[in-house]
């Protein structure tokens, strides 16, 4: 009877950790949290050794790739980025600071209009809108007075 019970516990841990596989790439370190809620941490081992068995985890360097890639596209600061991937225990991409510039110009603009084209007031506001964002003063400040890298 208990071998029973253990398979079928089993098998609903491996069921959950499909579910977050299918949702997004995440980190062994993601999942070990996500199912510590359920799930004995022995019975989390065995499930994830399984699934890298199979093949179902991606390498770190990839999901820290792909999710840096996401949060580009969303115009995040590379503060942000990298607070989520050190949340994640995963890898921090290396930076690249006209990558920065060009997400804050979009930023921006989107917001506030071409940046040459702002006074002062719009300017501070900008800044600060930006410093909330997590973008760092030196891009905000070449962004802002229309100099490039």
């Amino acid at each position: 009877m208990k071998t029973r019970i253990a398979k079928t516990e089993y098998a609903r841990a491996l069921d959950l950790l499909t579910q977050y596989l299918a949702l997004r790439d995440h980190s062994r370190h993601e999942l070990q949290q996500k199912m510590s809620r359920k799930f004995e941490p022995t019975l989390i081992q065995q499930v994830i050794a399984e699934a890298d068995a199979n093949g179902w985890i991606p390498p770190e360097v990839l999901i820290a790739e792909r999710a840096a890639q996401v949060w580009n596209s969303r115009l995040k600061s590379r503060s942000y980025i990298e607070g989520q991937l050190r949340k994640r225990h995963l890898p921090l991409p290396p930076s690249d600071l006209e990558t920065e510039a060009t997400k804050a110009r979009e930023l921006i603009e989107k917001k506030y209009g071409p940046p040459s084209e702002l006074n002062d007031e719009d300017k501070s506001k900008a800044y600060r809108f930006m410093k909330y964002r997590g973008f760092d003063d030196h891009t905000i400040r070449m962004v802002l007075n229309g100099q490039d890298f």
